[in-house]
């Protein structure tokens, strides 16, 4: 059981790609996983500047929450969609 507990903090280690929230997992620090909304936060600046507005988005699972992983979902609107994924769709149909 610590053996599995120990591989299962590794995980979580290995899969947070923020440098504050990586460095507490590892001596089993408490920090709050509001932390992972700066990430998301992150993840989404890169989007909304190609877009050029600005999304919605949720953290979904976090290693700070004790998952193995994170996970971010980003709402992308319809006109989004119609603008940069149908039209292109259509011209491969």
């Amino acid at each position: 059981m610590v053996i599995s507990a120990f591989f299962n903090r590794m995980k979580r280690y290995y899969a947070c790609h923020c440098p504050f929230a990586k460095e507490s997992i590892l001596p089993d620090s408490v920090v709050s996983p509001v932390l992972c909304h700066c990430s998301l936060g992150h993840v989404m600046n890169f989007k909304e500047a190609f877009l050029g507005r600005e999304l919605e988005g949720r953290v979904v699972h976090s290693v700070l929450n004790g998952n193995m992983t994170c996970e971010y979902e980003i709402t992308i609107s319809e006109d989004i969609m119609d603008s940069f994924v149908r039209e292109r769709e259509k011209k491969w149909l």
